[in-house]
C-alpha cells in the first residue's frame, strides 16, 4: 500500500486541527441541486481565464447566463435563486446605431459572496457597413472590469479590461489592463504589476489576503522541444513548444504606487521528457498549490499517447502527481487530469480527469481516499436518485471547508446545467482515520490549458 510521505502529513495537519472549526456547509446535510433553468443557459467557466465561481463559505454561484436575449453575469443563492447581474453602462457613439451590444461575464466572488468581479462587454453596430447584407455590419465595441455589489451594482474599473482574480475580502483584485496585469487595491486604486518574464506567463489564483498568486511561466531551465508532423505530399510540419513550469508569484505592493514587480518561484514539473505544468489554484496561506503537469512525452508520436496528471505542491513534499481516474488503464492513449480548485487548508482537490470508459469527468480528491469521480461520491453521500441519467462534467470549484462543490454537466434531458452539492465529509476528518489508503503514487518535481469537455454518463444507479 502505497503512502504519503511524513512531511505531506505534517503539512495537512493544520487541517486536522481547524476540523472542528468549519463553517455551517461542513455540516449540513447531503445534497444535489441544478442552478436555474435550461433556458438560462448557464455557464461558470465563460472565457479563457479560469473562473473562480464558488464562494468560500459555499453560498453564492457566479458565472454568465442568458436573460432577455443577452449574455449577463449572475449570482446565484439558495435564497434568492438566479440573479442577473447587468451591464455596463453604454451610450452609442456618434453616428452609431442606438441599438446596443452588451454582454457581461462574472469570474469570480468574495469569500462571503457580496462582491463579484468579472468582464462586460459594450459596442454598436454601425449604420454603414462595408459589407453587403445579409452580412452583419461591423461592431464597435469596448470591454471592461467591473465589480459588483448589492449597494453599488455592477460598476466599470476605469482603464481596465477584463477583472479575473479576487482575494477573500474583495479588497484586492487582478485585472487585465491594456498591455498587463494590474492591481486593483480598495483604498489606493489601481496599480501595474511589472512582470520581468519574458515569453508565455499567466496568473491563475490569489492567496486569501491576494500578496501572492499562483499560474505558470515558461520555464527558464529548459529549452524549447519540437514536434514533427508527417504530412505525405506535403513535408512535414514543425512545431516548437515551450516547456512551462508551475510558479509562485509574490505581488508585495509598493508604498509609493510604483509598479509591483513580480517574484517568482519556480515549482519545476512533474517528471517527463517534455516539461511542462501549470498551477490553478492555490489554499488560502500559500501553503498548497495545485494544477496539472505533463508525465511523459507532451505528445509521443508514434502512439499519440498524451498524459498529464493533476499535482499538488508544498513546501515540505514538493510536487506530487495525484493520478487519473484512468491511471491504471494501460491500453488507454489519452490520460489527462486537472486539479482546478481547492480548499482553504489544502486537504480537498477538485478538476476532471480522464475516466476508464474513454470519458471526462469531475473528481474529489483527499488523501485518505485518493481520487475519486464525483458520480462516485455523490452516490456515497445518498445522493444516487437525484443525479441519476447526468453526466456531471467538471467539477470547477470548491468550498474553503471542502464540503460544497460546484460543476457544469448534461442533464437527463441533455441540457447543459450547472450544479451545486454538499458533500458532508469534511476532508481533514478523513485523515484521522487509522490505516487510510492512499492511492496515489509520489512523482518527485523536476524543476497550456486544454479545455476538457463533459462527459460522466452513467447508467442509473440505485441506492
Amino acid at each position: 500500500m502505497t503512502r504519503f510521505p511524513v512531511a505531506l502529513r505534517a503539512v495537512l495537519s493544520v487541517a486536522i486541527l481547524n476540523a472542528s472549526c468549519l463553517g455551517t456547509a461542513a455540516s449540513g446535510e447531503a445534497a444535489f441541486v441544478a442552478i436555474g433553468d435550461a433556458s438560462m443557459e448557464l455557464d461558470i467557466n465563460p472565457s479563457l481565464y479560469l473562473s473562480d465561481p464558488l464562494s468560500q463559505d459555499g453560498s453564492t454561484v457566479v458565472g454568465t447566463g442568458l436573460f432577455d436575449d443577452k449574455r449577463q453575469a449572475f449570482r446565484w443563492r439558495q435564497a434568492t435563486g438566479v440573479v442577473p447581474l447587468g451591464h455596463l453602462p453604454f451610450e452609442p457613439p456618434p453616428g452609431g446605431n442606438a441599438e446596443s451590444f452588451q454582454a457581461s461575464s462574472a469570474l469570480g466572488v468574495s469569500a462571503d459572496g457580496s462582491v463579484v468581479l468579472g468582464f462586460g462587454v459594450v459596442g454598436s453596430p454601425e449604420l454603414l457597413s462595408p459589407f453587403p447584407p445579409p452580412l452583419p455590419p461591423i461592431v464597435n465595441y469596448e470591454t471592461s472590469g467591473f465589480l459588483w455589489t448589492e449597494a453599488d451594482g455592477l460598476r466599470p474599473l476605469a482603464d481596465t479590461r477584463s477583472a479575473s482574480l479576487l482575494n477573500t475580502d474583495g479588497s484586492v483584485a487582478i485585472v487585465s489592463g491594456e498591455e498587463q496585469f494590474v492591481r486593483w487595491d480598495a483604498q489606493a486604486g489601481l496599480t501595474p504589476i511589472a512582470f520581468e518574464e519574458t515569453g508565455f506567463f499567466d496568473l491563475r489564483a490569489l492567496t486569501a489576503d491576494g500578496a501572492s498568486g499562483v499560474g505558470v511561466r515558461r520555464d527558464p531551465d529548459n529549452p524549447p522541444f519540437t514536434l514533427v508532423f508527417d504530412r505525405p505530399g506535403f513535408g512535414d510540419d514543425i512545431v516548437n513548444i515551450n516547456p512551462t513550469e508551475a510558479v509562485i508569484w509574490e505581488l508585495t505592493p509598493t508604498d509609493d504606487g510604483t509598479p509591483i514587480v513580480p517574484v517568482a518561484r519556480g515549482l519545476g514539473s512533474l517528471p517527463s521528457d517534455d516539461p511542462y505544468a501549470e498551477a490553478f489554484a492555490v489554499s488560502a496561506d500559500g501553503r498548497v498549490v495545485v494544477g496539472t503537469s505533463h508525465v511523459g512525452p507532451f505528445l509521443d508520436m508514434e502512439s499519440f499517447r498524451v498524459e498529464r496528471e493533476a499535482f499538488l505542491w508544498s513546501e515540505a513534499t514538493g510536487m506530487i502527481g495525484l493520478n487519473q481516474l484512468n491511471g491504471d488503464e494501460s491500453d488507454q492513449t489519452l490520460k489527462i487530469s486537472r486539479a482546478l480548485d481547492v480548499s482553504d487548508d489544502g486537504s480537498v482537490i477538485v478538476g476532471d480527469s480522464t475516466a476508464p470508459e474513454g470519458t471526462i469527468t469531475g473528481f474529489v480528491w483527499n488523501e485518505a481516499m485518493g481520487m475519486r469521480s464525483v458520480y462516485e461520491v455523490l452516490v456515497s453521500v445518498g445522493q444516487a436518485e437525484a443525479i441519476e441519467g447526468w453526466s456531471l462534467g467538471t467539477v470547477w470549484g470548491v468550498s474553503g471547508d471542502g464540503t460544497v462543490i460546484v460543476g457544469r454537466g448534461t442533464d437527463p434531458q441533455g441540457e447543459s446545467r450547472v450544479w451545486i452539492a454538499t458533500i458532508p465529509e469534511p476532508g481533514a476528518a478523513w485523515m484521522m482515520l487509522p490505516g487510510a489508503a492512499t492511492l496515489l503514487r509520489r512523482r518527485s518535481a523536476v524543476g497550456g490549458t486544454n479545455d476538457l469537455q463533459h462527459a460522466d454518463r452513467r447508467p442509473p444507479t440505485a441506492g
